[in-house]
């Protein structure tokens, strides 16, 4: 589908899943990524979004069509959590990259 239109990947928004726990957002990344290879995007708290433990970022990172993550780091300690999980998960052709802003 996305692959048609030129894409490579998709971001996954997870928005609409603001209460859902983690068993529930994994098994939605899941079937996503069984369809298109998939970029996370952890909006962290402090910029709207919600907090996601070390624990999804590390089974996250296990999923096999998973090609990046994108941060917006705001919280140090919530940047490190996905950034532990990731190089804890043994992906080494994961790319993880933090939004910044220019002035």
């Amino acid at each position: 589908m996305l692959a048609e239109l030129g894409y490579h990947a998709g971001l996954l928004s997870l928005a609409a899943f603001r209460n859902a726990d983690d068993r529930s957002l994994l098994s939605h990344c899941r079937r996503v990524a069984e369809i298109t290879p998939i970029v996370g995007f952890y909006l962290q708290p402090a910029a709207g979004g919600r907090l996601l433990s070390y624990q999804f970022w590390r089974e996250f990172a296990e999923i096999e069509n998973v090609v990046a993550i994108k941060i917006a780091p705001f919280n140090r300690y919530q940047t490190l959590d996905v950034i532990r999980a990731v190089a804890e998960s043994g992906r080494r052709s994961l790319s993880i990259r933090e939004m910044t802003t220019t002035s």
